[in-house]
C-alpha cells in the first residue's frame, strides 16, 4: 500500500504496464491514468497532498471509418427486424450504443419525432430529432412499454452485425461481388453520422458539438478529414489545358 507521497511518475508507469500489459495506450489511459489524476487531484483539494501533474501515454488516434449509403444497402436486406431497426437508429442519429440499448419507449415520440436520452457520456441529458426514417422503422417494432431493443450489451449487437456481414459476403461472392466490411456500432453511429452531417447537412466542428452529441470540439474536429473542404473546391477555377489533337504514341518516338 502506497502513501499519496510516494506515487510518482515512475511508480505510475511501472504499475500500468503489470496490470494492462498488452492493452492500448488508449485504455491504459483510460482505464489507469485518468482515474489516477482525477484521485490525486481529489486529494489535493482536501490539502492532503501537493499537486502533481502526470504524463499520460500518447495516443494516435485512428481516422474515422464510416459506412457508405452503398454498405446499408447491401447489409439491410439480410437483417432480421430489430438489426434493422438499430443499424438505421445509429447512423440518423449519432446515439452511442448504450444509449440506443437503454432507450425506452416511454421516453420516444414517433409522432413528434424525439427520444429523450436521460444519461450519456457526457453527464448531460440530451433530445435526440428523429428523422422520418429512423421513425418508420421505430414503427415496426413499436410497443407500449420497456426497452426498445433486446440486446443487453453491446457487443451482442456487434455479434450480430458480424454474423449479418459474413452472410452478405458470402452471397455476395456466389455474385462476383466484391465483399463489404464489418463495421461495429461505434462506426455505424457517431462515425458515419459525423461524417454524414458534415458533408450533408453543411456541418462543422463547433456546429456539431451544437447537436449535444459530443462534449467539444476535440472529438468533432476528426470528421474534417472526412469531407472536401470548401477552399479545396477553389481547383474547380484552374484554367483547363487543350488536349492536343496530334497524340504521340509511345511507338512514333
Amino acid at each position: 500500500m502506497l502513501t499519496l507521497s510516494e506515487i510518482t511518475q515512475t511508480v505510475i508507469d511501472t504499475k500500468a504496464r503489470e496490470v494492462y500489459p498488452t492493452q492500448s495506450n488508449a485504455s491504459v489511459k483510460r482505464w489507469w491514468y485518468d482515474p489516477i489524476g482525477a484521485i490525486m487531484n481529489h486529494a489535493y483539494s482536501l490539502d492532503w497532498c501537493s499537486y502533481r501533474r502526470f504524463k499520460k501515454p500518447k495516443i494516435t488516434r485512428k481516422p474515422p471509418e464510416w459506412a457508405e449509403r452503398e454498405w446499408f444497402e447491401a447489409f439491410w436486406p439480410e437483417c432480421n427486424e430489430n438489426l434493422l431497426v438499430i443499424t438505421t437508429l445509429l447512423p440518423y442519429t449519432g446515439m452511442r450504443i448504450t444509449e440506443a440499448l437503454e432507450l425506452e419507449w416511454s421516453r420516444v415520440s414517433l409522432e413528434e419525432r424525439w427520444a429523450y436520452i436521460p444519461k450519456t457520456k457526457n453527464r448531460e441529458p440530451r433530445t435526440v430529432s428523429l428523422p422520418p426514417i429512423v421513425c418508420d422503422a421505430l414503427k415496426s417494432i413499436q410497443k407500449d412499454r420497456g426497452r426498445v431493443f433486446p440486446w443487453n450489451d453491446h457487443r451482442a449487437v456487434n455479434t450480430a452485425i458480424r454474423r449479418t456481414v459474413a452472410r452478405v459476403n458470402r452471397k455476395r461472392e456466389d455474385d462476383g461481388l466484391p465483399p463489404i466490411k464489418y463495421m461495429s456500432t461505434h462506426k455505424l453511429g457517431s462515425h458515419t453520422w459525423g461524417t454524414w452531417m458534415m458533408r450533408y447537412a453543411n456541418m462543422n466542428p463547433r456546429t456539431l458539438v451544437g447537436t449535444g452529441r459530443w462534449k467539444d470540439m476535440r472529438s468533432t474536429m476528426v470528421y474534417t478529414h472526412t469531407t472536401v473542404k470548401e477552399e479545396s473546391k477553389k481547383s474547380d477555377l484552374l484554367p483547363e489545358i487543350k488536349k492536343c489533337a496530334n497524340i504521340v504514341h509511345e511507338g512514333d518516338k
